[in-house]
């Protein structure tokens, strides 16, 4: 199923992420904490509700699990708050 379309990630908030310093920045690196994302994936996120509906779905997170997952990785990488 397409992250965008499943409905457990859905009500997730929409922080901006800042797409081109995400994608040309930090795609590397994310890329390495969540394996099972696609480039198609990548190339849809632009907020953090993006990547948390991605990786939940892919990994089969619940939506709190998933949000933790990237605020961690958000604040390892220097994002968060932006």
């Amino acid at each position: 199923m397409d992250p965008e379309e499943h409905p457990k990630f859905a009500a997730e908030p929409a922080r901006p992420i800042g797409r081109r310093e995400f994608v040309r920045h930090h795609l590397r690196e994310a890329r390495a904490k969540w394996e099972r994302l696609t480039i198609s994936d990548y190339a849809r996120i632009v907020t953090t509700a993006d990547l948390i509906a991605a990786a939940g779905c892919r990994y089969n997170l619940s939506p709190d699990q998933a949000m933790l997952d990237v605020d961690n990785w958000l604040k390892d990488i220097g994002l968060q708050g932006r």
